[in-house]
């Protein structure tokens, strides 16, 4: 049988190796990096893509505005709509 004594003392040393893997922090940046890199990846294609459909939006803008300019320096109907 295990007395109490010799429980308080095998509890005693697993604190003790707890306290110690608590204060070890080798390789904890590595973990947050290998983590954080696919969100980092995510918010800079995420980036990316809201340039992109910006710069669509204001060449369609600019496409639809030399339209009409044609159109209105059109002579006749036919011409402005071609």
């Amino acid at each position: 049988m295990i007395t109490i004594r010799q429980w308080s003392t095998v509890a005693r040393a697993a604190c003790a190796r707890v306290r110690v893997l608590r204060r070890d922090e080798r390789g904890s940046v590595a973990a947050e990096l290998t983590l954080l890199t696919p969100l980092l990846i995510l918010l800079l294609l995420f980036l990316v893509f809201c340039g992109r459909l910006a710069d669509t939006k204001i060449r369609i803008n600019d496409v639809a505005h030399q339209a009409a300019r044609a159109a209105t320096l059109a002579r006749t109907p036919s011409q402005a709509t071609a």
